[in-house]
């Protein structure tokens, strides 16, 4: 057991800027989503980073973010209005550009992630970006 305050997993912040939203009423956007973050804001994402003792992690096989990486992340707020930073809603959260376009995701065991990858970077921005159908009563 460790002593108090002696976190079992220390975080870190990345800033990530926004140069496009996505998903704002499309497809994919989420109930309850910050629509108050404009294009070009930086934003600061908070990522599992390191055991106690220092050992870097790899969360669902996601390596950690790096200096000019560039993708399609997939946020939630965190709730903190003393810390106001986002995180990825899951291990299924972040798509980084890998060629013109092709994707890999995080968690590529996944199929979800698996599937996002094979059909490439313009196909999932143009789903996110596509209206979302009205339902019928």
């Amino acid at each position: 057991m460790r002593g108090p305050g002696r976190a079992a997993i220390r975080s870190r912040v990345l800033t990530v800027e926004v140069e496009r939203v996505l998903g704002r009423g499309a497809a994919g956007s989420v109930a309850g989503a910050d629509p108050a973050v404009p294009e070009g804001t930086v934003v600061l994402v908070e990522e599992e980073h390191a055991l106690a003792d220092g050992a870097r992690l790899v969360v669902d096989g996601m390596r950690p973010g790096r200096v000019g990486d560039r993708g399609v992340w997939f946020l939630v707020a965190g709730g903190d209005p003393d810390f106001p930073a986002y995180a990825l809603v899951n291990a299924q959260g972040r798509c980084l550009f890998a060629g013109r376009d092709a994707l890999v995701g995080g968690d590529r065991s996944d199929a979800l992630v698996r599937r996002i990858e094979g059909r490439g970077r313009t196909t999932l921005e143009s789903t996110l970006l596509a209206p979302t159908p009205t339902p019928t009563p």
